[in-house]
């Protein structure tokens, strides 16, 4: 008998023994307007399926979101893994669209802990937004390498508001501890800054400003213990 649950024990030791079987997909597809890599669809969808995971999703959509709620089915159960909503700035299934296949994407990234998805035309389409170069970006110390696994921006499973976010934000900003997590948090968020700015500059400053203000004290710190 299939039941639809949080999941028992038996679901979540079969949950990561197919986990373990799935090979983490290449970024195959890039988006010129950010200059960046991320994994598409067809590649999270194959990697899935090749290590023999069975899912679907179910979408959510009301006036102001769109997304998806990721379901497994393992041990004769069926399970919601990760849920992603995503808003809307246009009201048109070009826009809805964009949001699933975002939300998609997002959900079994975050769910799997490949990482965020990184920016690309679904997130843009979606949340309204095009190129991003009337961003103002704090100076970088390129010095230093990103780290491999950077702080994390906020997850859009819930609807938050624009403060909120941002207080997410700085939480996760006051978190980081060295010169390199401070320049990797920029770079790998940055699809994230830019949605919260075309939302809200006040928020988006706050941001920004305590950005910088985490450079300063990470350096502070930095020199202090160096001259112990």
């Amino acid at each position: 008998m299939t039941t639809e649950s949080e999941g028992n024990k038996d679901f979540w030791d079969a949950f990561y023994i197919v986990k373990d079987k799935i090979a983490v997909p290449e970024k195959d597809a890039s988006n010129p307007h950010f200059r960046s890599t991320y994994r598409s669809w067809e590649a999270c969808d194959k990697a899935l399926r090749d290590a023999g995971m069975q899912y679907h999703f179910r979408t959510v959509n009301d006036e102001n979101s769109a997304g998806v709620a990721w379901f497994v089915y393992l041990a004769g159960q069926t399970v919601c893994i990760n849920t992603t909503l995503v808003d809307k700035a246009k009201h048109d299934p070009h826009s809805t669209g964009g949001a699933y296949t975002y939300a998609m994407r997002y959900c079994v990234c975050t769910g799997l802990g490949w990482g965020l998805p990184e920016s690309d035309d679904d997130a843009n389409e979606a949340m309204g937004l095009g190129e991003p170069e009337a961003m103002e970006v704090p100076e970088v110390d390129t010095s230093f390498d990103f780290p491999e696994t950077p702080p994390v921006a906020p997850d859009k499973s819930e609807a938050l508001t624009d403060t909120q976010i941002a207080d997410l934000m700085i939480g996760f900003i006051n978190m980081i501890e060295t010169v390199q997590g401070w320049n990797g948090y920029w770079a790998d968020n940055h699809s994230e800054m830019t949605a919260l700015q075309s939302r809200s500059d006040k928020e988006y400053a706050r941001v920004v400003e305590a950005y910088r203000n985490r450079k300063i004290q990470i350096e502070e710190k930095e020199k202090t213990n160096g001259s112990k």
